[in-house]
């Protein structure tokens, strides 16, 4: 299949958390190419992606444990969008977010809730792909529990991929191409509402 992949988090994969969550890594399989391994991947949309985080990341410092890197989500038109559905079979969008030990999810967005960007981009993209008759598959490169009630209905699938380490995108790849079979059990219970 030709693959869409959205989301700046395909770019900054999160292998784990900081502080006691980290991994010290030799190297880290970003998502986007752990797709491409498998599936032909849209080479402009990948591009924009990562000129934007080359261009926007932050890097900070936590407890001088760990180096945190985060990046905002860039915002894509809807016109942009359409034209991504029209020349891919599937859209595959990752959302991220990070943790640390100390510190708990907020009922806020951008942390439990989507942002107004990512919601944005859950919308347009699946609006854009169901139009063509395509699926849209949502990653969840996250560290716990988030908010997945307010647009599950939207997508075709999720895949909570937590933090899987070095090999993340080769992970998440396999599960998504068929190679194994994504049997885990979820260590957690996703609430229906942050006051659950």
């Amino acid at each position: 299949s030709k693959v869409a992949s959205f989301g700046i988090t395909q770019i900054n994969t999160l292998k784990g958390g900081a502080g006691s969550g980290d991994v010290n890594a030799a190297y880290t399989v970003n998502i986007v190419d752990g797709l491409a391994q498998q599936f032909s991947v849209d080479p402009a949309l990948a591009d924009f992606y990562r000129t934007f985080f080359e261009q926007n990341k932050i890097s900070s410092d936590f407890n001088g444990l760990s180096t945190i890197i985060s990046c905002p989500e860039p915002s894509l038109s809807r016109a942009e969008i359409d034209a991504y559905a029209a020349g891919n079979e599937v859209a595959v969008i990752t959302l991220g977010r990070n943790s640390a030990q100390g510190s708990d999810r907020q009922n806020v967005k951008g942390d439990y809730l989507l942002s107004d960007v990512e919601q944005a981009l859950v919308d347009d993209v699946s609006a854009a792909f169901h139009a063509a008759g395509k699926r849209v598959v949502v990653v969840l490169n996250t560290s716990g529990v988030m908010d997945t009630s307010a647009w599950k209905d939207k997508v075709d699938a999720i895949l909570l991929a937590y933090m899987p380490g070095q090999e993340a995108g080769n992970a998440v790849a396999d599960l998504l191409s068929g190679v194994v079979n994504p049997s885990g059990k979820l260590a957690q219970t996703f609430p229906a509402r942050y006051d659950d």
